[in-house]
């Protein structure tokens, strides 16, 4: 058994203490750092180059980042151009779960990745083919119509112009 003299076990009584102060400040510190979260994050959209980075607050939403990424997306010129920048028409993956996007009013923060991947929501874009297909359909009648008229106006020829300008009276040849 060794005896510790009773000043040297004082000054390591509070040296301890010490230590256990100054690692208590550094997790205070650290909470106050957690607070004020920042992450960079890469986001990869579907069809572009490459990922877009940029930091943001850990307690941002999955919309308030799509807006970001779609934002940076655009100021960056990247191909391919988007036709609508609506972020209710753009779903946020993580690469974890690549089955389930990301809940628009969910935090960045909770998700505990970096990486996401964005691409336009499969529901919105058929949307856009049914009103695609909408104006052709349309348009397809339009020219029917334009060609079935136009077999009758041989017929139906202008007469004269005045000034250089068309003025049209039809005759009707008898």
């Amino acid at each position: 058994h060794i005896t510790i003299p009773h000043q040297i076990k004082q000054e390591t009584e509070m040296d301890i203490t010490v230590k256990e102060i100054e690692r208590a400040k550094m997790i205070k510190k650290k909470k106050i750092i957690f607070k004020d979260n920042r992450l960079l994050i890469s986001i990869n959209v579907v069809g572009s180059t490459g990922p877009i980075r940029f930091i943001v607050k850990a307690d941002q939403t999955v919309k308030d980042v799509i807006n970001s990424t779609l934002s940076r997306y655009g100021q960056q010129r990247r191909l391919p151009m988007f036709s609508s920048h609506c972020t209710s028409s753009f779903l946020l993956y993580c690469p974890y779960s690549p089955a389930q996007p990301l809940n628009p009013c969910s935090k960045i923060g909770s998700t505990g990745s970096r990486n996401f991947v964005m691409c336009k929501d499969p529901q919105a874009e058929n949307l856009e083919v049914s009103a695609d297909t909408t104006r052709k359909i349309s348009g397809k009648w339009r020219v029917w119509l334009k060609n079935s008229v136009g077999l009758m106006l041989p017929l139906l020829k202008p007469t004269s112009h005045v000034f250089g300008i068309r003025i049209k009276r039809f005759c009707v040849p008898v």
